[in-house]
């Protein structure tokens, strides 16, 4: 019985913990893509700008 407990518990830990992994990776990726385009977006911007206007 005990070996059984064991082997269940280590199973939902792993689960958890993939899933805590899987979730934090999720969020990374929706912060850090966002971020992508606007940079692009910018860097567009400034080089689109007549040179005078820099000043």
């Amino acid at each position: 019985m005990g070996r059984a407990l064991e082997a269940l518990l280590g199973l939902v830990a792993g689960l958890i913990l993939g899933l805590a992994y899987l979730t934090l990776f999720l969020v990374l990726v929706c912060a850090l893509i966002p971020c992508v385009p606007l940079y692009f977006l910018i860097d567009a911007i400034e080089q689109s700008r007549p040179p005078e206007e820099q000043g």
